[in-house]
Parts: structure tokens; sequence; C-alpha cells
């Protein structure tokens, strides 16, 4: 399997800007654009990574796009946690259709107010589409230690001093961010079935699952999680400590390959991640 670092993929990405703006200067265009993608109307700004991607690749991530897509079908639920602005979290709601749902959860307003825009540009997708300024903690009411990445700019430079040292993203604010455990969301939703949770909290893994107990046992979804051991900074909260809660849980991590992961060992799992990277996997609940 091949390792790319975050930093190493914003290179490539700013590279691709600057061709593409090149040109579209020259057309007379801006890097703001209105533009449809999969089906799906954008409103995109292309100094933006996530955007630059759906507007190149009509999809953010087609290789986690891929695997999901082979899960999902017509009337399920899903909660994206980590929405951002959306990239994933509309496509899920196409493939789920009007008889499913999808709650996406997004924390930094920079963020959510992307993501919100781009709903109200899909009415199509309006009705299954319910999105949440919120943080997924363990206890409610419990705010972040502090501001998650949520924009990666193309236009500064990678040594801009106000990039996050360790995803060279930048940090945005959590003004009108409700902080509730998962266990509590899904109460207050009355959500009774659950086919796929998407967890990409960027270091905030271990506060999600600890906030989720309730419902991974009750519902038993599939997960779809982005591991990335830089991110885990906290020393009473290492990494390893997220594969002991999913290991507690009874589930069972599985590359996008289909290779298992061996959950009583989580210090060979990180070791196997190269420092930077960040690994897409599957989780599935094993049968008690």
């Amino acid at each position: 399997m091949i390792q790319v670092k975050t930093i190493h993929k914003i290179a490539f990405a700013k590279l691709l800007y600057h061709f593409i703006t090149f040109f579209r200067k020259i057309l007379g265009l801006s890097d703001f654009q209105i533009t449809k993608r999969s089906d799906l109307k954008w409103d995109l700004d292309l100094k933006e990574g996530v955007d630059i991607s759906i507007y190149v690749l009509g999809q953010y991530e087609p290789e986690v796009f891929r695997e999901y897509k082979k899960l999902l079908m017509l009337g399920d639920y899903v909660v994206d946690i980590g929405a951002n602005v959306g990239g994933h979290a509309l496509v899920f709601s196409k493939l789920v259709g009007r008889t499913g749902k999808v709650f996406a959860i997004e924390p930094t307003n920079w963020a959510y107010n992307k993501l919100k825009r781009n709903v109200d540009l899909n009415p199509n997708i309006q009705l299954q589409t319910s999105i949440h300024q919120m943080a997924l903690v363990e206890l409610d009411g419990k705010e972040l230690d502090k501001n998650p990445s949520s924009s990666y700019r193309l236009d500064t430079a990678l040594s801009d001093y106000s990039r996050s040292k360790i995803d060279c993203g930048y940090e945005k604010e959590l003004d009108g961010c409700q902080y509730i455990s998962l266990d509590s969301f899904v109460e207050e939703q009355k959500i009774d079935k659950l086919k796929l949770i998407k967890i990409d909290v960027d270091g905030n893994e271990i506060k999600v699952l600890k906030g989720a107990r309730k419902t991974l046992d009750r519902l038993s979804p599939i997960l779809l999680l982005e591991l990335s051991p830089i991110h885990f900074t906290d020393p009473d909260e290492p990494f390893e400590k997220m594969i002991d809660i999913l290991r507690d849980c009874n589930y069972q991590l599985q590359y996008f390959c289909g290779k298992k992961l061996e959950m009583n060992k989580p210090e060979m799992i990180k070791k196997n991640i190269n420092n930077g990277v960040l690994i897409n996997v599957l989780g599935f609940k094993s049968p008690s």
C-alpha cells in the first residue's frame, strides 16, 4: 500500500491549483465557481484543497467514495462526523435517497457555513440531509481543547506560520458549536438504525468513541475511519488507546483491500503507518 504524506498531497494540490488558475485568469475567471460534479452542485473556492479535488476529480477522495458506494443502499442512515464542506456528506445523501437519512456534523463555523451552502444548492437531497454545527465529545458540554483544522489553503506557502504544524491546515473558530456525545445525539434524533459512521476528527477520535459506546453496541454500524497517528498529541489519549477502545467494542478494522489489522497489537498498527500519513480503513462489528 502506497503511503503519501499529507504535506506532499497539499504540495501537489498547490501545483495543480496554480496550473488551473493560470488558464482561468487568462479567461477572466476567478477562483470561485458554482459547478456541477457527479450530479451535485458545489459552491467551490479553488484555493481550497477539498474544493479543487471536487473540481478536478468530480469527487473528494475517490478511493474512499468507491468503498462506501459498495456499502450504502437506498434507505440507509449515515452519520458523518467531521463533514467539513460536505465532500462526502452530499454524496452519502444521494446514495441513501429520500427514504434514508444523513446527519452531517461539522464543528467549525467556517466549514459549517460552506456545508450549508452546498446543501442549499441541491434541493433534491435536502429532505434526507440534516446538518449540525457540533463537536462530538465524551460528555455533553465538554469543549474541545483546541480548534480543529478545516481549511487547506493552496494559495499560501507551506511554511506559513498560521498553518498547523501537524497537518498544514488552518484552524478555524468554533463559534456557535454545540458539544454533545454521539449517544446523546442518537437519542435526541431518535435514530433507531445506522448503517455507517464516518469519523474524520483529527485526533479527537477517542473523545468521539467514548461518547458512542451505547450506539456502537446497540446499532452496530460500519465505521469509516481515518487513522492518523500524528494527530494524537495528548499523552493521555495516545493512538493506541483508540485501537483499544474499538477492540473493546468488538470492532475489527480492515484496509480497503480487505486485509485485517491486528487489533491486539495497536503499537504495530501505529508503526505500520508512516509519519505524517493518514490511512482510511473500515471497521466491522464482530459477533459477540
